[in-house]
């Protein structure tokens, strides 16, 4: 029942009205319900108070609005307090998805993010641009800002790794026509045989490993290239390659693509405020969320002041626990979604609340345990960042 995900109720008081100054001025998800309890606006927002303050506030005689006028149908309010953006959403998207399966995704926020998808086992290998995961033995990279983004690094790697262009043509094989790249030199064709699918699904292998991390290798293979074409006085082939490294490295360079990752071995630190801002680490509560393949789990909060010898425990509790089964295409979709809304703050660089780290790349102990209180020792708190959506 959807008033079971909520921690708290406000009820009218002897006068029949709500009094909203019980409300808290903290961040969380708000249920306004009619007087026979009917849903009629989930929304959240970084202000409990204000939010429901502004959304049952009658509008002036004069003022023409589109917006339900709350004032007159509201009976109660329920609300989930969060202290902070990140885990606002993700309370709000696991409630707003089982309230309204159907027309959730409008309301969310955020997304989609996208990822590459390739299996090297199957017939025809290639790097296809995705929102989804799916459980189809495919490795998944990501994640990517846009689809845009997503199709720049596969032409990236068709172009570093002598990749088809041409899928139409390849699914002819052995019986395709080489195009154009192939009399450039800038393609093997297995299309037509002139290299067997195997060897065609090195290749492939060998452009995952450059996108998940290992790119020593292409780039000192387009290196090589370049330098012997120069050495047979093929300037314009050197060109050529020297304009596919610099676009190479431009990519690298982009703060959008420096999360990419293997989704299905990339384990994540998110690291939030847990209750209000104060000014004492004694007294100012933080909160792990750690993110692998899709699957969260939640830790307890502890004080800031006890960061030192619990966030070690941290790393090592949550560094290896496996990730839980998949077992449905509803489970598979919320494990996409959670990674959008992941990538929703990671994309938002230093404007992201707390803290979110790869467990791959964790400084060592006391570097990290340095930053976490340079991060969540300021009495400030987050901006607001409101949506709701209006139950039908």
């Amino acid at each position: 029942m959807l008033l079971d995900h909520f921690e708290h109720c406000l009820e009218p008081g002897p006068n029949g009205l709500l009094d909203v100054r019980a409300l808290p001025t903290h961040g969380g998800v708000y249920l306004i319900v009619d007087r026979e309890r009917r849903p009629v606006l989930l929304a959240h927002g970084e202000n409990l108070r204000r939010v429901v303050v502004n959304r049952l506030a009658a509008p002036a005689p004069d003022q023409k609005s589109r917006r339900t006028n709350l004032s007159e149908i509201a009976g109660s309010v329920y609300w989930r307090g969060t202290f902070s953006r990140f885990e606002t959403a993700l309370v709000h998207w696991r409630i707003v998805r089982l309230h309204d399966p159907r027309g959730y995704r409008e309301s969310i926020g955020f997304g989609p993010s996208w990822f590459l998808r390739v299996r090297a086992e199957e017939r025809l290998p290639r790097f296809t641009a995705v929102r989804e995961l799916r459980d189809d033995g495919a490795r998944y990279a990501g994640p990517f800002h846009s689809r845009r983004s997503a199709d720049a690094w596969v032409q990236m790697l068709e172009d570093i790794f002598d990749l088809c262009r041409y899928y139409d043509i390849l699914e002819q094989v052995p019986n395709g026509q080489p195009c154009a790249y192939y009399e450039m030199g800038k393609c093997p064709a297995p299309c037509d045989g002139s290299i067997p699918m195997s060897a065609y699904a090195d290749m492939i292998a060998n452009a995952w490993a450059f996108t998940v991390g290992d790119r020593e290798p292409g780039l000192s293979r387009l290196s090589a290239l370049m330098q012997s074409a120069a050495g047979r006085l093929e300037f314009e082939k050197a060109a050529a390659l020297r304009q596919s490294i610099e676009r190479a490295e431009s990519l690298f360079k982009r703060p959008d693509n420096k999360y990419i990752g293997d989704v299905s071995t990339c384990r994540w630190l998110i690291i939030q405020r847990a209750g209000p801002a104060r000014r004492t680490h004694e007294h100012t509560l933080i909160k792990p969320f750690v993110v692998h393949c899709g699957a969260i789990v939640e830790g307890e909060p502890i004080s800031l002041a006890q960061a030192d010898s619990v966030v070690p425990r941290w790393i090592e509790d949550y560094g290896e626990q496996p990730v839980p089964a998949v077992n449905t295409r509803d489970e598979q979709i919320a494990r996409s979604e959670l990674l959008w809304l992941v990538g929703k703050f990671l994309f938002q660089e230093d404007r992201a609340p707390g803290l979110f780290l790869r467990f791959d790349r964790l400084p060592d102990v006391d570097e990290l345990g340095a930053d976490i209180r340079r991060r969540f020792g300021s009495a400030s708190l987050p901006e607001s960042d409101e949506a709701e959506t209006q139950p039908n």
